[in-house]
């Protein structure tokens, strides 16, 4: 994606990861129905957290209560640095969790996976891809976030949904929610 140059508004922000979000609605027949953007500065360098609240045009039941788009945009460049469909749900047989409980945002916990997923992915030869999904639950009664980043198949393989690391869609990060450290980090796959 190019670049558009500094990004120094809420409006800017939303402008330049826009066509992503309009692209994927459209792709799944979903209307964009709310738009935040936040100016995240604890980090290296500034950037812009865009999410987008989708809502099936047409409804259908589904296990996943809420779906989402997120964009993370460079505030001095302009530049996509990530993106993606997140889905927030609970895992099966997982109680609803209470968002007061989870003093680690969404953001510091992608912030935190994404460099473990990274590693992963330049170890064992990988791609990112454009999707994660994000799942809040409790583990032994403490908030948890489980952050997986999707890689892109690895194609012309004749074993490619069998061996490893062939059979690894996905990294996944469990971060605890109260705290921020890192519960666990495994391979997700058809292993």
């Amino acid at each position: 994606m190019q670049s558009n140059g500094p990004v120094s508004t809420e409006k800017q922000a939303i402008k330049t990861a826009l066509p992503l979000v309009q692209k994927c609605a459209k792709e799944n027949n979903f209307a964009i129905t709310t738009t935040k953007a936040t100016l995240i500065i604890d980090s290296t360098l500034p950037y812009w957290f865009v999410e987008f609240e989708l809502k099936p045009k047409d409804y259908t039941p589904s296990d996943i209560p809420s779906c989402a788009y997120e964009v993370a945009v460079w505030a001095d460049t302009g530049k996509i640095y990530h993106h993606g469909q997140i889905q927030i749900g609970s895992l099966p047989n997982s109680i609803n969790y209470d968002e007061k409980d989870f003093n680690f945002s969404l953001v510091n916990a992608i912030e935190t996976a994404y460099p473990l997923v990274q590693e992963y992915a330049q170890e064992n030869n990988r791609t990112l891809a454009t999707g994660v999904v994000v799942r809040a639950f409790y583990v032994d009664s403490r908030p948890t976030w489980q952050i997986d980043v999707l890689f892109e198949p690895i194609k012309n393989h004749p074993h490619a949904f069998l061996d490893h690391p062939y059979g690894v869609y996905a990294y996944g990060v469990t971060v605890w929610a109260d705290t921020g450290e890192i519960r666990s980090t495994s391979e997700q796959g058809w292993m």
